[in-house]
């Protein structure tokens, strides 16, 4: 299964016995065999939110409900940046091991897979480029070797816009950058991008916005 990160997703749809409503998904930061029932769902905080918050790295860090087509839907806020986790599931399930009543409540409710979901994306997202009017900048990454994360390419783009703006709404900043989109190339650490002398003639502050291409390569 793959999604990218900052984009509603789909999970599934998944197949087996009595699979249906009220039957809910974890994601585990482990690819082993024995993860799920023994590892519990992914709750690291080293992404952050518009208030510099810091934010749980996938769906929330909450379990999540398949629907009435045996999927899970996943917001684009449930996707902040890259990786790769294992989708446990629990049928409504509460293992007698776990120490209370509630279906679905602990990692060990949690016991079998239900596959690996990659999200195609820079991580973290706090890959910052400090860089100088008057001078070329390769930005990507926090020292220009290139941005790091899951399944990157230079088939991706990004996207310079105002500071304060938000990714997947505002526009690039086409005053400075031009409308369009800045292609990447790769560099020793992962995809580049170098911005002309001329074109940061001036300071300024701007977001970079990811957009990574996954499976769909260069098509």
């Amino acid at each position: 299964m793959e999604c990218i990160a900052g984009k509603s997703c789909s999970l599934g749809e998944w197949s087996g016995h009595r699979i249906g409503i009220e039957h809910r998904v974890a994601f585990v930061p482990n690819l082993t065999a024995i993860a799920c029932g023994n590892v519990g769902r992914e709750q690291a905080t080293d992404a952050r939110n518009a208030a510099g918050l810091a934010v749980a790295r996938i769906a929330g860090a909450v379990h999540k409900e398949m629907d009435g087509a045996n999927q899970v839907q996943l917001r684009a806020v449930d996707l902040p940046f890259g990786g790769r986790w294992q989708v446990c599931h629990c049928p409504g399930y509460d293992a007698a091991t776990d120490g209370d009543a509630e279906a679905c409540s602990s990692a060990a409710d949690f016991a079998t897979s239900a596959g690996v979901v990659t999200v195609v994306g820079p991580a973290p997202n706090s890959q910052d480029r400090i860089c100088v009017a008057g001078s070329s900048c390769t930005i990507g990454g926090s020292l220009g070797g290139g941005f790091v994360g899951q399944d990157l390419s230079a088939h991706d783009k990004v996207a310079l816009i105002p500071f304060g703006g938000t990714c997947g709404e505002t526009e690039q900043d086409s005053g400075v950058f031009g409308s369009s989109y800045l292609t990447l190339t790769m560099g020793g650490g992962g995809p580049v991008h170098t911005i002309s002398a001329a074109t940061l003639s001036s300071g300024g502050r701007w977001k970079v916005c990811y957009c990574g291409r996954g499976s769909l390569g260069a098509g």
